[in-house]
């Protein structure tokens, strides 16, 4: 849908191409006629969208969709930390490196989320970790 704003816009466009002076050509009857047409419908179809647009605020607030994608984004941030942490400890035992996957497999449940783990330097890190732990 077309915001309201965009849909004056180019009413107003519109409302200026009939003013305007054109010295070396003038517009005709049909043209103007056209113009205020498109005016016409372009200001029908900017007040149905100032009503869309009060009534999709209304319910957005009525719902609490905002503080909603608040929280999900402050979860999101504290994951991301939390998982960043664990990523960054090393493992010494093997309850160190079942946490650690643990961690990476509920961070992997968002496919852009693993690309935000500040180094890339983990899974080699983790690899020998097992390795090691592997080893002993």
């Amino acid at each position: 849908m077309l915001s309201a704003k965009f849909l004056t816009s180019k009413r107003d466009d519109c409302l200026r191409a009939i003013r305007r002076k054109r010295p070396k050509h003038q517009l005709s009857g049909a043209e103007i006629a056209e113009l205020e047409t498109l005016a016409a419908d372009y200001s029908e179809k900017a007040a149905l969208a100032a009503v869309y647009e009060t009534e999709r605020e209304r319910v957005r607030a009525a719902s609490g969709y905002g503080e909603a994608v608040a929280r999900c984004e402050a979860a999101f941030d504290a994951m991301s930390k939390l998982i960043g942490e664990i990523v960054a400890t090393p493992a010494t035992t093997m309850a160190g490196v079942i946490i650690k996957a643990q961690a990476l497999a509920a961070w992997e449940a968002d496919p852009q989320a693993i690309t935000n783990i500040s180094s890339w330097s983990w899974p080699g890190a983790f690899a020998s970790e097992v390795l090691a732990i592997a080893s002993a």
